[in-house]
């Protein structure tokens, strides 16, 4: 008999955003891979989730005023996470 790992989750994991269908089924991981959500927000005039990430930038394994800010927004027309700049 082949057994999976027991896998735990605690404070020390990333906080990452993904979606769903109404039923809680189809889930699809929209923030980027190593990179801790800071906030997010939908905004129903644009049809799009804007949301923003913290990468470790410095790899010391914390986050901190030294990492990035990134910038993001789901296109729920096109099914993507498009990355961008802020005025």
């Amino acid at each position: 008999m082949i057994t999976s790992p027991i896998i735990q989750i605690d404070n020390n994991d990333l906080n990452v955003l993904y979606l769903s269908d109404e039923q809680g089924s189809n889930f699809i991981k929209i923030s980027p891979d190593l990179q801790e959500i800071i906030d997010w927000e939908y905004i129903e005039a644009s049809g799009k989730l804007f949301f923003r990430t913290l990468d470790d930038a410095n790899k010391n394994g914390q986050f901190d005023k030294n990492d990035n800010v990134h910038y993001f927004y789901y296109d729920f027309k096109q099914g993507k996470s498009v990355e961008f700049k802020p005025l």
